[in-house]
């Protein structure tokens, strides 16, 4: 199996590959199959990704679902599809348009992150105080936007969710939740907002 290296200012056809090895501004026309994935600069794929391991440096723009086993992100990610993985760890900014799917999920937000939906077992996210991604998305609040996120254990702050479904739920501040529905324990901090807490078995 072939490698993929593209360095420069080009643009290169997708396909299924051992390593993919981005630097540069690059562009790649169609989906990404591969094992291990390093993206350092501007990258563009207009199509999916699939891959083992990923890291991501930069700005890179995915037109399609992403699936992949491990995946770092230190810059900024957007992607049109659905994202799926079992590790991720996000140190900048992601959007991602559909459904964020992981076991473990480790956000530090640089100037603000999105999902449709978010569902695994654990989501972790803090916020940078002041950042370079800040002072270029000037006009965006570095918060965290999702319409439900369904995970075994909620450790987030600076965010707005409508419905939280967890195990173990803890808000800290900046939190703005609509519902919120747990089993075992909800840690609210007084500068969260929450319009319904709900303890699984004890509705009314």
């Amino acid at each position: 199996m072939n490698d993929l290296n593209a360095a420069g200012v080009i643009t290169c056809n997708g396909g299924t590959f051992e390593r993919v090895k981005i630097e540069g501004v690059v562009t790649i026309n169609s989906d990404i199959t591969c094992k291990d994935m390093n993206i350092e600069g501007v990258c563009r794929v207009r199509g999916g990704i699939a891959c083992g391991t990923g890291k991501i440096a930069g700005t890179t723009t995915i037109y399609g679902p992403v699936k992949a086993e491990n995946i770092s992100l230190q810059g900024m990610l957007k992607i049109s599809g659905d994202f799926s993985c079992d590790s991720l760890k996000v140190d900048g900014t992601l959007d991602v348009e559909g459904v964020l799917s992981a076991d473990d999920i480790d956000i530090f937000m640089a100037s603000g992150c999105s999902a449709r939906e978010v569902c695994g077992h654990s989501l972790k996210l803090r916020r940078r105080g002041s950042s370079v991604f800040m002072s270029i998305f000037k006009g965006r609040r570095n918060e965290f936007k999702a319409d439900s996120v369904e995970c075994d254990i909620v450790d987030i702050e600076h965010a707005k969710v409508n419905t939280i479904l967890a195990d173990r739920v803890v808000l800290g501040e900046g939190c703005e939740i609509g519902r919120v529905e747990y089993i075992s324990s909800a840690d609210i901090s007084p500068k969260a907002r929450v319009g319904q807490l709900v303890k699984r078995g004890e509705e009314a």
